[in-house]
Parts: structure tokens; C-alpha cells; sequence
């Protein structure tokens, strides 16, 4: 049975286009793009029009965690390694580093998420005055004036606890070299222009990597044959 990224079609298919658009500074025809029906055919897409020499080139990767363990270990007590946990990072919040890694090294970075309870909370709160107000035009509930100014507050105050909480990376980000192959991805073309290799088998890296944003299978698990829809894709058209 063909694995698949789950995708509805509900715009977060061109939010993954858009990402690896962003990434490889082009985007093939789009409604070619859309017509696409496995992982394998986007990453045809974009890696068609290549005009890199890959014959020679340094590492992506590489270049990558050297550029941002220049930005970050200077504000660490701990030598940044690949293959060192994220605990271990924790003299700088995710938040701090994803803005260091944006302002400083121009590069878009991993961004960090407060988890589905603080998407609930923020989204229950801030819609609680227009809930209100609603239910008072349409006399379903007698809502005093007094209550709802306190309201406006409160979605003040879930914006700024939004900010304050957002500050943790994916589950699936577990030491920096996972920040450093997620970062190289998105800005692949930025790398490559500064002379970092970039073939179908890094396109490949790319894709899969972006893809995984997206989906609740695993980058490891996404190859050339996973379905990009969860339905069949005149289901979405």
C-alpha cells in the first residue's frame, strides 16, 4: 500500500509549493506543479531545471552548521556539535535562535510552535469577543456591556502568552545538526549560489525534508512513489 503525505488540498499543498519555491528559488509552472499526484513527480519538477554544475561543490550541510555555529556559539556555553541535543541549546531560546538565525544569517530558519493546547487556547481566547458579540446581535445570549470590554484584555493577553510559549521546535528536531539539515533545505539555493553542491540527490534531501512539514508520515519514510493527496486527486481539484 502507497504511503501518502495526507495532504487535503485545502491550500496546504500551495503551502508546501511555496516552501520549496522559497528553498529553490524558482517554482516550475504551477498548475503543473498541482497536477502532480506523488512526491516523486514534484521533486521532477524542480529538479528538471537545475543549471548547477555538480560536478564539484562543498557540502550543504556542511556549509550550513558552520555558518550557523558561527552565529550561535558565541552565545553558548556548550560546543556545538551535529549530533548535540537541543537540552543542551537551552541558554537560548527557540525562539531567540530562529530570529538569530533570520536577522543575522539571512537565512529562514526552523520555525518554532507552542503545540496544538496553546493553538486551542490562543484561538478560544482571541475569538471570545467576536463570540460575544455575535450572540448579542442575534439575542441568542444577553451579553452586559461591562463584559465585553473585560474581554478585549484577555485577547491582548493571548497574544502576548502566545508569544511567550511559542518557543519550542518540532517534536521531530532533536540535536542541531536536525536544525542544520532543515535550514540547509530551506535555503538550498542561497548555499548553492555560495558554492554548496546541489544535484538530484540533494533536490532529493530537499524535498523530502519540506514534504515532511506537511505530513505526519516521517521523512525517512517519504519516497518517490508517496501520494501527495489523501484522496485521489480529482477528489481536491
Amino acid at each position: 500500500m502507497k504511503t501518502s503525505l495526507g495532504l487535503t488540498g485545502d491550500f496546504d499543498d500551495d503551502d508546501m509549493f511555496h516552501d520549496l519555491s522559497e528553498a529553490f528559488g524558482y517554482c516550475p509552472v504551477f498548475n503543473e506543479a498541482r497536477s502532480c499526484e506523488t512526491v516523486g513527480d514534484v521533486f521532477e519538477g524542480f529538479a528538471e531545471p537545475l543549471g548547477y554544475d555538480v560536478s564539484h561543490g562543498r557540502c550543504a550541510t556542511a556549509m550550513c552548521f558552520y555558518r550557523l555555529r558561527n552565529l550561535l556559539q558565541p552565545r553558548l556555553d556548550v560546543e556545538l556539535r551535529p549530533k548535540t541535543p537541543i537540552r543542551d541549546l537551552s541558554g537560548l531560546s527557540a525562539r531567540k535562535i530562529s530570529k538569530i538565525i533570520r536577522n543575522e544569517g539571512g537565512m529562514r530558519p526552523v520555525i518554532p510552535y507552542g503545540g496544538w493546547w496553546v493553538a486551542i487556547a490562543f484561538y478560544l481566547i482571541a475569538g471570545l469577543p467576536i463570540a460575544l458579540m455575535i450572540f448579542d446581535s442575534l439575542s441568542i445570549l444577553s451579553v452586559p456591556g461591562w463584559v465585553m470590554l473585560a474581554s478585549i484584555p484577555a485577547t491582548i493577553t493571548s497574544f502576548v502568552l502566545l508569544g511567550i510559549f511559542t518557543a519550542t521546535f518540532p517534536p521531530e528536531i532533536k540535536t542541531f545538526g536536525d536544525i542544520v539539515r532543515i535550514v540547509a533545505s530551506q535555503n538550498i539555493s542561497m548555499l548553492a549560489d555560495g558554492g554548496a553542491r546541489l544535484g538530484r540527490k540533494e533536490a532529493w534531501t530537499v524535498v523530502a525534508d519540506i514534504a515532511s512539514k506537511y505530513s505526519t508520515i516521517q521523512r525517512d519514510a517519504i519516497s518517490p512513489e508517496t501520494l501527495i493527496y489523501r484522496q485521489p486527486k480529482k477528489a481536491v481539484a
